[in-house]
């Protein structure tokens, strides 16, 4: 508080007067520009809090929404992992299936050419036989037709031809 008689100086060099009115105005003044300086204050602390907390809640959404896409991404690839193994096992299944197909094609092809092996060696054998029976039958209807034909100039030079 101010002592009467005191004078204020406004710091450019003016002095003001010893009223008491004017004390007490600018008392009252300096207490309001305190109480709205301290208001500010206080809504510049609120401020800053506020803005601190809805800082520090925005990074805490960030990390969550970074954390979500992360195990999304996790997910993603764990399934595409998943899909990839089941896709490499259903063409070894595949490919097995083929081998054994193909492996039993050529087992039954072999059986096929076996038999027909078979089946041409008895036909081949049943057809040398028939060959061979042919030539023997004409080889003695030859010796047949000789033994006429002999038989026929034996009696032709004998002359004793039948007469018909």
């Amino acid at each position: 508080m101010l002592a009467a008689g005191a004078k204020i100086s406004t710091g450019d060099g003016e002095q003001m007067g010893n009223g008491v009115n004017e004390s007490s105005d600018e008392i009252v003044a300096a207490r309001r520009e305190m109480q709205q300086l301290k208001e500010t204050i206080a809504a510049l602390r609120d401020a800053l809090e506020s803005a601190r907390f809805e800082r520090e809640r925005a990074v805490q959404q960030a990390m969550a929404d970074a954390k979500d896409e992360l195990d999304q991404l996790k997910d993603t690839s764990r399934a595409l992992r998943e899909e990839l193994e089941r896709l490499r096992l259903d063409r070894e299944r595949a490919v097995q299936t083929a081998v054994a197909d193909g492996n039993a094609e050529i087992r039954q092809l072999r059986a096929t050419i076996v038999e027909l092996r078979e089946e041409l060696e008895a036909v081949k054998q049943t057809c040398d036989a028939r060959l061979h029976e042919a030539e023997r039958q004409q080889r003695d209807e030859v010796a047949q037709y000789h033994e006429t034909i002999r038989t026929l100039r034996d009696r032709l030079e004998n002359g004793s031809v039948p007469a018909d």
